[in-house]
């Protein structure tokens, strides 16, 4: 009775075997179609066209530099990870946003929103690009001409760089330069934000301190805007304007017309 039992045993293990080795083996050749499928789709879908929409300050180059694609062997859209470039480019400081989609059979698509350059301001010595949050984008090389206004604040204090970054915006709202010379904004705190409008004249200085203080940024330059006719009319050479009072505008003027 044991040895008749054992050879059934024996029997069925025998007969397992063979399905054993057709399902291993059904197993490599589904692998292989698979391998040799891919290998096959991935050479119908090669990358030939990268289109880059929505940048101004950055050249396509500087961008696909950025995302990891500079131009090299031949790259199959399926290798390449739309979410690898997405954060590759959202990890530059001069990239805000960006939307990465792939257009089959040849082509990745790339949106850009990026972030501009709104000011200089000095930081431990060195002098940065900043944009419009207080974000830096670079540093600028030492003698680099300079056409942004400059922030001559404490970029550590970040309510007052928040509050200086507000009026400049208020003042590119309202379209006030200063022609060909330099706008520098100056305060060890909000409450003494003044502006320095500051032209080269016959290589002597020209400065007029515009004192704003804390808040209502837009209605303060109104009123200069609106004040500006009557001290041209005037002629008269301001050396400080003073806005900070809520119903009047404080004139003081430069007694040797420099």
């Amino acid at each position: 009775m044991h040895s008749k039992r054992h050879r059934n045993l024996r029997d069925l293990e025998m007969k397992k075997r063979p399905v054993g080795l057709f399902i291993l083996a059904g197993f490599i050749i589904l692998g292989l179609i698979l391998f040799f499928s891919y290998r096959a789709i991935k050479g119908l879908f090669i990358l030939e066209r990268i289109i880059i929409k929505g940048n101004e300050v950055l050249s396509e180059e500087d961008i696909k530099r950025i995302a990891g694609l500079r131009k090299s062997a031949k790259r199959s859209l399926i290798e390449i990870s739309s979410s690898e470039v997405y954060h590759r480019l959202i990890g530059s400081p001069w990239i805000k946003e960006a939307v990465v989609r792939k257009g089959l059979p040849d082509r990745l698509i790339i949106w850009v929103e990026e972030a501009r350059p709104e000011a200089v301001i000095k930081k431990e010595g060195r002098v940065y690009l900043i944009d419009d949050t207080g974000v830096i984008l670079e540093e600028l090389r030492q003698g680099s001409p300079v056409m942004l206004p400059i922030l001559e604040i404490d970029y550590e204090n970040r309510e007052l760089l928040t509050e200086a970054l507000l009026l400049l915006k208020e003042m590119r709202t309202l379209r006030i330069t200063p022609g060909e010379g330099n706008i520098i904004l100056t305060g060890s705190k909000k409450e003494d934000l003044t502006i320095l409008l500051r032209k080269d004249a016959d290589n002597r200085i020209n400065q007029v301190s515009i004192r704003v203080g804390y808040g209502r940024y837009n209605e303060k330059l109104k009123r200069l805007i609106d004040f500006a006719p009557s001290i041209r009319q005037r002629a008269i050479s301001p050396s400080i304007i003073d806005l900070r009072f809520d119903d009047r505008l404080i004139v003081k003027e430069n007694k040797d017309g420099s």
